[in-house]
């Protein structure tokens, strides 16, 4: 194929996805902004009942509760933060992208291990342009493992599965972003380095760790323990280790 005719053809498939998108858009409305709200109320309500057993004994009940009503902030953080309902007049601008978790809402909205522009710039610009090429920003460099053996290949599988948002999303994302903001071509995935986790030497780590690993973590574990504490070391216990099983 000539490179003529691969260029048509691909310019005739961007016009193609350009008009499902626009058709998408108008066909957007009030109905579907309900139906997030529906969710929200639901992921709420999950929240509420996982908290008001969490204290009794750690449970998975009340772990799958409290999960439900994180992986809502998390479905929501992503419908907003791709603009799905920007153009929808009349709703609050809390439910826009450009307010969604941006500053102090990240605790309202959708508490995480990271800032709500390095994500978007991670998923929205280094991810879905890129979905299953190999400079896909989801898909974690195998070079990163090559030099290990089988054995530990696997451990490192299941820790990263377990711990993949704190070691190794949140840092690799940072570093996307903080190399974004340089102005930086980018050629290639970012190798990750435990560097960019553990080095506290470096003011970028040191940001990372203070404004938003100890931050969501005190407001994730510490705070929920010390709110349930006057029911006794027992409950507030319970609490800690039903939220981590969540």
């Amino acid at each position: 194929m000539s490179d003529t005719i691969l260029r048509a053809e691909m310019s005739q498939f961007a016009a193609a996805i350009g008009d499902i998108g626009k058709r998408l858009r108008q066909s957007t409305g009030l109905r579907d902004f309900r139906h997030l709200q529906k969710i929200e109320r639901i992921g709420r309500l999950a929240s509420l009942l996982g908290w008001a057993t969490a204290w009794l004994f750690p449970n998975p009940l009340s772990a799958f509760l409290l999960a439900q009503g994180m992986i809502v902030r998390f479905t929501m953080g992503h419908h907003i933060g791709h603009g799905a309902y920007d153009h929808i007049e009349g709703i609050p601008a809390r439910y826009t992208s450009r307010v969604f978790a941006h500053g102090w809402r990240r605790f309202i909205d959708w508490p995480d291990w990271w800032r709500q522009a390095s994500w978007l710039h991670l998923h929205n610009h280094l991810h879905h342009p890129y979905t299953q090429d190999p400079r896909d920003a989801d898909i974690m460099d195998p070079e990163c493992f090559a030099k290990f053996g089988l054995v530990s290949r696997y451990l490192l599988f299941f820790f990263f599965t377990a711990t993949w948002k704190f070691s190794f999303y949140a840092p690799y994302m940072e570093q996307e972003w903080l190399r974004h903001q340089r102005g930086e071509a980018r050629h290639q995935p970012y190798p990750f380095k435990t560097g960019d986790l553990l080095n506290v030497l470096r003011p970028d780590v040191r940001t990372l760790l203070l404004r938003f690993y100890l931050p969501y973590i005190g407001w994730r574990f510490v705070l929920p323990t010390l709110l349930f504490l006057p029911l006794g070391a027992t409950a507030a216990t319970n609490v800690l280790l039903t939220v981590i099983m969540a």
